[in-house]
């Protein structure tokens, strides 16, 4: 069962600020969102934060050809 958590997306020079900035990060919200919803062993919030990590590898990767540097922050939800 997954636990309740939050994901925090957020970019530090990578991608220059701006309107297609923020698009691009809401797609890789919706991506970690895609991923946890999956299905799959959901044992813990550090399940959840490797997932999610390599969901937006995945997505960068995809989405501009490399693969920056993710740090992902998850918060379990009470």
């Amino acid at each position: 069962m997954l636990p309740r958590v939050r994901v925090a997306v957020e970019q530090r020079g990578f991608l220059p600020e701006g309107d297609e900035t923020n698009q691009m990060l809401a797609n890789a919200g919706r991506a970690v969102t895609r991923e946890l919803r999956s299905g799959g062993p959901d044992k813990d919030v550090e399940d959840c934060r490797d997932r999610a990590r390599r969901a937006l590898r995945r997505f960068f990767r995809h989405a501009l050809g490399r693969t920056p540097l993710i740090s992902v922050a998850v918060v379990e939800l009470g």
